[in-house]
């Protein structure tokens, strides 16, 4: 990494921090700045990196500018478009990951983790929305199948950073779901907001992986 890519690094890590405790404490005040924040600087990130892959790298930087939209428009409301701009990220990443010389064995693996994935959680957070918000059932579905599809090509790439953040983003888009459609825990908003940023991160440094 270059140093200046190392001063962002750790901007971005100042900014999440901010964008965490600003979450526990109820400061909307600072959460508004906070959070676009450490996701405009993830985007920094990307562009400063000694990339191994230059055209993923552009694709992630506008994979995060997507969603940096999708959290504005949940800090003002907008829940259904941050939703969607969520899935639109996860398809551009995946699209990344598809400039790279993928692996058809790690992609059968990553399939494979796909399958168990929405056996255990799939099923259960597609059974909430036709419970709670049927409406919402098919942007739901088309959501866990862009997730998928961003976990499947991360493994394809061979980059355990970039396996690691598909499997972060996954986790956080559960939260979110679960936490929704499900069961609502205390703990599951600061997971969710966690989760969400240090997958972008996640993702976004792999591209220094060959």
């Amino acid at each position: 990494m270059t140093g200046l890519a190392i001063g962002v690094l750790i901007l971005v890590v100042a900014a999440a921090g901010a964008q965490l405790w600003s979450a526990r404490e109820r400061r909307t005040d600072i959460e508004r700045w906070a959070t676009p924040a450490a996701i405009a600087l993830t985007a920094i990130l990307a562009m400063t990196l000694d990339a191994a892959w230059n055209a993923t790298r552009w694709w992630f930087v506008l994979a995060v500018l997507v969603a940096l939209g999708g959290e504005v428009l949940r800090l003002v409301g907008r829940v259904a478009e941050a939703r969607l701009a969520s899935i639109v990220a996860a398809g551009i990443f995946a699209l990344g990951f598809a400039q790279r010389e993928p692996s058809l064995v790690a992609a059968a693996i990553g399939l494979g983790v796909v399958v168990v994935v929405m056996l255990e959680v799939g099923q259960p957070l597609l059974a909430g929305v036709i419970r709670r918000e049927p409406g919402s059932l098919r942007l739901m579905a088309v959501g866990l199948i862009s997730v998928g599809v961003l976990l499947v090509m991360a493994f394809s790439s061979g980059s355990l950073l970039a396996v690691l953040g598909g499997a972060v983003f996954c986790l956080s888009v559960s939260v979110v779901g679960l936490r929704r459609y499900v069961d609502d825990q205390p703990w599951m908003p600061l997971a969710a907001i966690g989760t969400h940023q240090a997958a972008l991160v996640l993702l976004v440094l792999s591209v220094i992986q060959p």
